[in-house]
């Protein structure tokens, strides 16, 4: 049946993550998504960049760069480790860091309020912390590989989530999935990779 936004969000539900992409336009999401950072590679252009299927994949930095936007209002900063550096008083190296309007302040509003019920409502309550933030979980299935038959697990569990001060990141996984390396079914974004948020971005916000 008919489901909202909201609740497709709050469900992690597959069927109408694709069916929006199919509304909006696969080209017309990558423009947006590109806006926020992310890259994508020419085999990337089917509606399973619904469910996060790229040929490349994103980057635990690159999530978290991409979801700063939505905290930030709609302003995209690109993110970097080191701004500059001094020695004796003398700036040795300078950098700019990129700023740009990746979206309306409405939009990463939207975003942010449907965002919110993932995480006091939906699959991410694991990374509650007592105070105003919002997030996304994600889980990697195992690929579709006859090596792979008759196993249950996933390949990578995700969470990405924010406050108004702080995003972060959270993958767990390994870098090379097979059928001995591969996460059994109950690591899934809504499990640990919340809890290790929670644990990590709890304390440096205590």
């Amino acid at each position: 049946g008919e489901v909202t936004l909201r609740e497709a969000a709050r469900l992690s539900l597959n069927i109408p993550a694709i069916k929006l992409l199919d509304e909006v336009g696969v080209e017309r999401a990558k423009a947006f998504a590109e806006r926020l950072g992310i890259r994508f590679a020419k085999a990337d252009r089917d509606l399973t960049l619904a469910l996060g299927a790229m040929a490349d994949g994103v980057s635990p930095l690159e999530m978290a760069g991409a979801y700063q936007a939505f905290a930030n209002g709609g302003t995209y900063r690109e993110p970097h480790t080191i701004v500059r550096v001094v020695a004796a008083g003398n700036e040795l190296r300078g950098r700019a860091v990129l700023v740009r309007r990746a979206m309306r302040p409405e939009t990463a509003h939207a975003v942010t309020d449907i965002l919110q019920t993932v995480v006091t409502q939906g699959t991410g309550t694991g990374a509650l912390i007592g105070r105003p933030m919002a997030g996304k979980t994600g889980s990697v299935e195992l690929p579709p590989d006859p090596a792979f038959e008759g196993l249950s697990g996933n390949s990578a569990a995700w969470f990405v989530g924010y406050t108004p001060d702080v995003v972060a990141s959270v993958w767990v996984g390994y870098d090379q999935v097979d059928p001995e390396h591969y996460l059994p079914p109950d690591v899934n974004g809504s499990t640990y990779p919340t809890l290790l948020w929670r644990q990590i971005v709890g304390t440096a916000l205590a």
